[in-house]
């Protein structure tokens, strides 16, 4: 890629980072697009905003509508707009990516502290545990899920990932739909994203291995700075998306050389 532009950060200041979704008529009428541009501060402070535009709905109603970066492509997914659009030469300018699915709610989400405690803990790949008490997505990885401190429920006894007093839990695993990159560590993930694959099945089960030297013993689920991830017909929950993923995970294996793991093994170290 040619003529990507380089933005210079004055000293002693972080980059920006970038939040990336893609949105349509799912994220316009659960308004959950809206909270998600307004937590992360439209045209203002950390954050670079880019929403990838799948269908026609008219997201020109909120007031943020022209600080943020808009691509439309009609009927793509996340990860087609990813692999096009969000080249490591893009994404080499600001220090974290955020890309993140429509349906995730922020309510208890604080973007400014999650940079800081990924920062602290130099945390290459991560995400927002999703709230345990409002996540009505029945597809989720258990090891996504929020473990309250001193719980007694199964969920604080699974037993395969290192906890720590911030709440931040060391894995080998972070799921696809809430994903946080550090920029050097999206310039491998990106490789692993393939043109012709873009549900993203099976992506997140072979990010650890494939990209071990970043972000070995670097990966985490923060368990205080939650998500809720809600159900509300998503591309992902189409009768039709499903058995195209299942082909497509199929697919993406066998083209891969790297093993997959199992979630919820904690990184060595």
């Amino acid at each position: 890629m040619r003529n990507v532009p380089t933005y210079h950060t004055p000293d002693g200041e972080h980059p920006k980072s970038l939040l990336a979704i893609a949105v349509g008529n799912t994220g316009l009428k659960s308004g959950l697009i809206n909270k998600m541009v307004v937590a992360f501060g439209s045209g203002v402070g950390n954050f670079t905003m880019i929403l990838f535009h799948y269908d026609t709905a008219d997201f020109t109603v909120y007031p943020w509508y022209n600080d943020v970066l808009h691509i439309v492509v009609q009927g793509q997914m996340k990860w087609w707009y990813a692999k096009r659009f969000l080249a490591p030469q893009v994404v080499s300018s600001y220090e974290y990516l955020f890309l993140w699915d429509e349906d995730l709610d922020v309510e208890r989400f604080w973007p400014q502290d999650y940079l800081e405690t990924c920062r602290a803990h130099k945390l290459a790949l991560s995400t927002p545990a999703y709230d345990l008490h409002r996540t009505t997505k029945n597809s989720t990885w258990k090891l996504m899920v929020q473990r309250e401190k001193n719980s007694s429920s199964s969920l604080a006894h699974m037993g395969s990932t290192t906890s720590t007093s911030s709440g931040v839990r060391k894995t080998n695993f972070v799921e696809v739909s809430a994903p946080v990159f550090r920029s050097d560590a999206w310039s491998c993930v990106w490789e692993t994203v393939h043109n012709d694959l873009a549900s993203g099945w099976g992506y997140d089960l072979l990010w650890y291995n494939a990209c071990k030297d970043i972000v070995g013993n670097a990966t985490g689920v923060l368990d205080f700075n939650v998500v809720a991830h809600i159900s509300g017909g998503s591309a992902s929950s189409s009768l039709k998306f499903r058995p195209r993923a299942r082909l497509e995970e199929k697919e993406f294996f066998v083209r891969m050389s790297v093993p997959r793991v199992r979630p919820g093994n904690f990184a060595p170290g």
